[in-house]
């Protein structure tokens, strides 16, 4: 450090020590890479405020120029202007071309410039935006040639501040291409400035952006060369030491050789404004060129400032942050170049000139909102704990959020659970400033912006708290709820839009609206004890402007009742209406029509406690008979509803309504068949899904018994929910049809792989591709994770090249290769504890290999136990299907022909041989877990459960009308599904199927029709001859 900046702190250290408060000085000093972590852990370790400050000075004096400068710029950022005086006159001269760089090329003296010329520093813990930023350059490009306003608006919270001085500071804005001395002030140049001249109105300290013009004591001026695209040079007057830059090919050059303006205005009254006019004119004419007193009244304010700026800084730029009313702008409507800040959109509407807008819609990525908290932390984004996703996911994108919760727990390390709860419980109080934010707590930052509405729609806007999160509104739901116009609606709607308090979507010629996350938040923790007196004016509203029918899918808002009118009937505890509604079968055929059938299934669970009131029976034969029809119900052309639900038993509520709509539709000579032995009718599967356009080759539970990915001919991947069959995800996921796919033990992922040789990795929320491999030279025929949830994960995938690969996800290529059959290899599988892994292949054998050496531990010939059979030929291949591992590993069932056969693992000793069937082959199969039960999907459309220790079938599950290609269970063994051609997913209660005594019919039968008599004569599945008899 200079001896005269060392001497300078060293004359003044007893005024810093007694006065500063180290925090955010060191925040400051941290930002600019002066300070490190264990510098500022040292400091803190001191127990009183002095010892604190004097600790950072020694640490200071230890360093070099740069943190002399630092320190400066800390003390004015936090108010500390007197003792920034005090170390003016020592701000050490520091030579361009060995200027230290920060990591984005920012060197320090720019950002000494930009500090004392009033553009706010860096938050303490920044990330980039740089889409946002350059769209804001863009705009200021368009002030070059005439002036105008850019308006860069949003919601509070949302970076507008921070992103507009990001885009004044980018480092590629202050490159120069070219040498040059800075002439002596007498030569007469043009009147223009080299320079930044920012002014911290708000922050009430002096620029040093002071232009070379009108420089007095031009005596002291230095010449120097400019290097690196920079030029430096120190002045004397008033005690100012004034850094100048020259740019070539620079926005500010280009367009604001005047310098730039920085105003934080605020909510002001015209005392206040008043107090910034006359702040901005005094620091603009230091040398009081034009008036040696401040303006009287904001007139007299503008007519001194348009002078100024016209004279002394033309072609500069003004930046007025936080602009609240649009009074206010006319004071600045000189016609010069003005960029603003604001929450209100339409606060340009007073003024005059070219108008260019920024929105700020767009919050933090999830991957930028845990960069931030790890910064904050000082950990690495892969040490967070768990709860850091949970929290990102809360402050839904919000800069402001995130920041605030990253500065608590920098102060609070410990308490990741205790915020995470505060924000999902919606106490916004709670998290408090703890930051240079200009509100207190996160309520009050949000709760200003509805406290500026106009009284007479103020109301209007907390009829907003009853909205979803995530849904777009189109403007008729309003008209509907407020009993307006459409005009009149949109005109109160697009007040809110403007105040940035809502969001519009246009559609063509309608519009959509909708809130952001923390704004629903927010009104809804406002109007916690109004909710329910909400809702209910939402549902009356709705009965008496469609009291004689439903809407109709031409009207605008039909789409919204039909999803969201059982909720705000569940939320305004109108439980007789919401049976009514729920019990309904002409609801019902509407919804499933518009809809299909998961949202309502998902309906009929989340509101079963209220339906379970009013009739238990009655929500299940509804859930039932939507949860086995769906796949039906989902299609085109619709089905006849009321045919269906003739299908229904007898004692169904479903079946009543049918039978009497079915009743009333005679007189118009329709046509229904009536179920003649539908008491011998029991249905076994739970629901039944039809998520692709072509046959399903396979399916699989996640871990959590959640949800469902499948995979099929139509290449694509579908995950949907175990309860309703709401689809979640589809994914064109290859060019050729996805043979099989697979969760990761933490269900964070899903593999597929293909006929197209390709093995992919998806993020099983999100869809994103994670990881592609193409080490195959044929198609892949089956994937599997392994099951112990350790890191990393190991992927097993084999191919009809004869190979099964060994997949490291941490890994770009396969980690091993498995040599060693001889055809293609049709199916693999982990062993429970992961130490082994089993290989089915068309070679007529099974393989076990070890996991952690890939070698090969032994081959069993399954062809060998079809060689002893008369019937069996050498030349028929023996294709060995799949295999399944018992829960505890100790035994594997392997699937050939029609035969099961289980072996011991240790010994390859074979336990059981069943023949399943005479006239069909073995699909696949799969071990229940914690049982001796197996699942056999076979070639004839049916699934059969086996007890494989006694070699008795439990169980015949029928449904499908084609191949069953794949049969899995979920985990816990409480559920199986089955996969087929026929493009359906049935989902089975194992327990229910183990159970049933239902008697099948057989598929071939005889009719008779005789006078008005018809004679059904069909085969059961034990073998039985049935005949039924029935009058018509």
């Amino acid at each position: 450090m200079d001896m005269k900046a060392r001497s300078y702190l060293l004359q003044n250290r007893e005024a810093l020590e007694r006065d500063i408060k180290t925090s955010y000085i060191m925040d400051h000093m941290i930002a600019d890479e002066i300070l490190t972590l264990q510098e500022e852990e040292k400091v803190k370790a001191q127990t009183v405020q002095r010892e604190r400050a004097a600790m950072l000075i020694k640490i200071i004096l230890a360093k070099d120029n740069y943190a002399y400068i630092s320190f400066y710029n800390a003390l004015l950022h936090e108010g500390y202007k007197d003792l920034a005086a005090l170390l003016q006159d020592g701000i050490p001269i520091i030579s361009p071309h060995n200027g230290k760089s920060s990591m984005d090329g920012v060197t320090s003296y720019v950002k000494t410039v930009l500090c004392e010329g009033g553009v706010p520093q860096r938050p303490v813990v920044f990330v980039t935006r740089s889409e946002l930023a350059k769209r804001i350059q863009q705009k200021l490009y368009k002030l070059k040639s005439n002036p105008g306003w850019v308006v860069v608006y949003g919601m509070a919270g949302c970076g507008k501040s921070v992103l507009t001085a990001e885009a004044l500071r980018d480092h590629n804005l202050l490159k120069a291409n070219h040498y040059r001395y800075v002439e002596d002030t007498k030569c007469g140049c043009p009147d223009f400035a080299i320079g930044v001249g920012f002014l911290g109105i708000s922050r009430g300290y002096m620029s040093y952006g002071a232009r070379r013009k009108y420089q007095k004591d031009t005596d002291s001026l230095q010449r120097r060369p400019i290097l690196n695209g920079c030029q430096w040079v120190t002045t004397s007057y008033r005690h100012t030491s004034a850094l100048y830059f020259n740019f070539s090919i620079s926005l500010l050059l280009d367009c604001f050789p005047g310098g730039v303006h920085w105003v934080s205005v605020g909510k002001q009254d015209k005392v206040g404004l008043l107090m910034k006019l006359q702040n901005l004119c005094l620091r603009l004419d230091q040398d009081f060129t034009y008036s040696q007193r401040p303006p009287l009244n904001i007139e007299e304010a503008k007519d001194r400032l348009h002078l100024l700026m016209l004279r002394k800084y033309p072609r500069s730029l003004l930046v007025l942050d936080d602009i609240w009313d649009s009074w206010v702008l006319k004071a600045f409507d000189s016609y010069f170049q003005v960029l603003i800040t604001s929450r209100d959109r339409s606060v340009t509407d007073s003024v005059m000139g070219n108008k260019y807008e920024v929105p700020i819609e767009s919050g933090l990525t999830h991957d930028k909102a845990l960069e931030i908290l790890s910064r904050f932390v000082n950990m690495d984004i892969m040490e967070l704990p768990e709860n850091a996703d949970s929290i990102v996911k809360e402050c839904k994108g919000s800069p402001l959020v995130v920041s605030l919760i990253g500065a608590l727990l920098r102060d609070f390390p410990n308490r990741w659970e205790y915020y995470l709860r505060q924000l999902q419980n919606k106490q916004f109080k709670r998290i408090r400033k703890s930051s240079s934010y200009d509100y207190e707590a996160l309520d009050e930052a949000m709760s200003i912006s509805v406290e500026m509405l106009r009284e007479d729609i103020k109301d209007y806007y907390r009829d907003l708290s009853v909205l979803q999160k995530d849904v777009k509104v189109p403007s008729k739901v309003f008209c509907t709820l407020w009993d307006m116009e459409t005009e009149e609606a949109e005109d109160i709607l697009q007040e809110f839009v403007n105040k940035s308090l809502l969001f519009c979507d246009r559609n063509g010629k309608s519009f959509h609206y909708y809130l952001h996350d923390l704004q629903l938040d927010f009104l809804t923790e406002k109007n916690r004890y109004q909710l329910q007196d909400l809702h209910k004016k939402v549902v009356h509203q709705y009965k008496k402007h469609y009291k004689q029918s439903t809407p109709t899918p031409s009207q605008e808002d039909c789409m919204y009742w039909f999803n969201f009118l059982a909720y705000h009937m569940a939320s305004a505890r109108m439980h007789n209406e919401l049976c009514a509604l729920m019990f309904s079968l002409d609801w019902i055929k509407t919804k499933t029509e518009l809809l299909g059938p998961a949202h309502l299934i998902h309906e009929y669970v989340e509101y079963s406690e209220i339906l379970d009131q009013k009739d238990t029976t009655v929500r299940e034969n509804f859930q039932e008979f939507l949860s086995l029809n769906g796949h039906l119900l989902g299609r085109q052309p619709f089905p006849d509803i009321v045919q269906l639900g003739l299908c229904q038993s007898e004692s169904s509520e479903v079946y009543r309504q049918a039978k009497l709509q079915a009743q009333q539709e005679l007189v118009k000579k329709s046509f229904y068949v009536e179920w003649i032995n539908k008491k011998s009718m029991k249905s076994m599967y739970r629901l039944v899904v039809r998520p692709h356009t072509d046959a399903v080759y396979h399916a699989c539970f996640s871990q959590d018994i959640q949800r469902i990915a499948s995979c099929g001919a139509d290449k694509t991947l579908q995950v949907f929910k175990v309860e309703s069959g709401e689809k979640l995800l589809e994914v064109k996921a290859h060019d050729d049809e996805v043979l099989c796919c697979a969760f990761s033990a933490d269900d964070r992922f899903v593999a597929t792989c293909s006929a197209d040789k390709k093995v992919k990795v998806w993020n099983s929320r999100t869809g994103q591709l994670v990881h592609l491999f193409e080490e195959h030279t044929e198609q892949v025929n089956c994937c599997q994770f392994s099951n112990t949830n350790h890191h990393p994960f190991l992927l097993a995938t084999c191919s009809n090249d004869t190979f099964t690969k060994l997949w490291d996800l941490n890994k770009k290529y396969c980690r091993n290769t498995l040599f060693g059959h001889e055809s293609s290899v049709t199916h693999c599988r982990f062993s429970p504890n992961d130490e082994y892994i089993a290989s089915c292949s068309a070679d007529g054998t099974l393989k076990l290999w070890c996991v952690h050496s890939a070698n090969e531990l032994k081959t069993i010939d399954i062809g060998d136990f079809f060689r002893n059979e008369d019937e069996y030929q050498d030349d028929v291949e023996v294709l060995v299907k799949c295999c399944s591992w018992s829960s505890n590993g100790t035994s594997i069932i392997v699937a050939a022909k029609n035969k099961l056969f289980l072996f011991d693992v240790k010994t390859s000793d074979l336990l059981a041989e069943i023949l399943i069937s005479h006239h069909s082959n073995i699909q696949y199969c799969d071990f229940c877990p914690n049982s001796q039960m197996v699942a056999v999907a076979l070639s004839h459309y049916s699934v059969e459960i086996w007890n494989i220790e006694s070699s008795y079938k439990i169980a015949d599950c029928r449904g499908h009308m084609s191949w069953i290609h794949s049969v899995a269970f979920s985990f816990d063994g409480s559920l199986f599904l089955t996969s087929s051609d026929d493009q359906t997913i049935r989902i089975w209660e194992t327990s229910k199927v183990c159970k049933s005594f239902a008697v099948i019919l057989k598929r071939e039968i005889d009719v008779v029709f005789q006078s008005n008599e018809v004679i059904i004569l069909a085969i059961d599945n034990l073998k039985r001859l049935q005949m039924q008899k029935n009058s018509f």
